[in-house]
């Protein structure tokens, strides 16, 4: 999955206080909220998150976009789950991005956005077992192929 470059957020400022989520848990994991930015181009809180395994060590990272349109966020989606090359597993990415599917449209999404690197097997994987609403559309940006998904809430 593709998460936000840095230099698309920003720190929010004290009047755009948005609080931490609480933990969400997983079958042998957690996301734990560890802070939030803004998304330069239209504001939107940009949760990012730890993912922790069992033991407390962090498996890898995480972030939700809470942007309603999704054009807005084309390039980079929605939701975004990177774990460690030692921890990376399709159905690990699945099931964390599954959590983040849920807080989403608790918050209020109507669509979510994934982009996926279309050489990465296990996010491809993840993406198609989430049960998209569309077929994979191709992008392409800076010489690399990405896949983006759509999913509406049912």
């Amino acid at each position: 999955m593709t998460k936000i470059a840095g230099h698309l957020m920003r720190n929010a400022t004290p009047q755009e206080h948005t609080p931490l989520l609480k933990d969400l848990t997983g079958t042998g994991f957690l996301l734990r909220n560890t802070h939030i930015k803004r998304l330069r181009s239209t504001n939107a809180a940009v949760h990012l998150f730890d993912v922790i395994g069992p033991q407390g060590n962090r498996l890898g990272v995480a972030n939700l976009v809470v942007e309603p349109s999704v054009d807005a966020i084309r390039d980079f989606g929605h939701v975004c789950v990177t774990l460690a090359e030692d921890n990376s597993n399709s159905q690990l990415l699945t099931d964390a991005a599954q959590l983040l599917f849920d807080t989403a449209y608790k918050l209020g999404l109507k669509e979510i956005r994934v982009v996926s690197p279309k050489d990465h097997a296990d996010s491809v994987c993840a993406c198609e077992a989430l049960n998209p609403d569309t077929t994979a559309e191709p992008l392409n940006r800076d010489g690399k192929s990405f896949l983006s998904y759509r999913y509406c809430k049912r």
